[in-house]
């Protein structure tokens, strides 16, 4: 709701970025940009990530990320699975394609991923995907054509890595264009 302008969420707490952590991140957020000076801005203005690289142990951190993705509660299942249908019906209203994707991981994250909360995200995409003409998946988590070279720890790239991935998704996505409009001159 804050940076997209899509109101898709009447949730008071999902107006304000400061509902969506824990207090003490808050009070540690505040104080570093208030007293330190240092900014949460963390990408260029064209959206590359300006994050120091990592020297983590890819094993390590592939293992605590899946853990820290695994939810044994689903109670936002529901709620996100309906603010996607709401994007998707705004978007199919207003003749715009969407394409939902999976970040390219390290094998030490998705080898360590929960089998069966996986298995249910990628049939509810695959169902998200089959009942909504204007809609496209596109799954790199596995992705061979990335390295360990690309990685910042096993599941987020490096800029290295962000270049290479924005670089693939314009690609397919000049490449849908082009199929979009060939489609429509027939």
């Amino acid at each position: 709701n804050i940076y997209y302008d899509l109101p898709i969420s009447f949730e008071f707490k999902n107006y304000f970025e400061m509902f969506q952590y824990k207090l003490s991140k808050n009070i540690s957020r505040i104080s570093d940009y208030y007293i330190n000076g240092i900014s949460e801005q963390r990408c260029s203005l064209l959206g590359y990530g300006m994050l120091s690289p990592k020297n983590k142990d890819f094993r390590k951190s592939g293992m605590e990320a899946a853990k820290r993705h695994t939810k044994k509660n689903t109670s936002y299942f529901k709620e996100n699975l309906r603010i996607l249908e709401d994007i998707l019906k705004y978007s199919d209203d207003n003749n715009i394609q969407v394409i939902l994707f999976t970040s390219p991981s390290y094998k030490t994250y998705h080898e360590n991923l929960d089998t069966i909360q996986l298995g249910i995200t990628l049939k509810t995409v695959e169902k998200v995907v089959n009942l909504n003409k204007n809609c496209l998946y596109l799954n790199y988590l596995t992705s061979k054509s990335f390295s360990k070279k690309d990685f910042r720890d096993a599941d987020h790239l490096n800029n290295q890595g962000a270049k290479k991935f924005s670089k693939m998704i314009t690609s397919k996505i000049d490449s849908i264009e082009s199929t979009l409009l060939a489609k429509k001159d027939l």
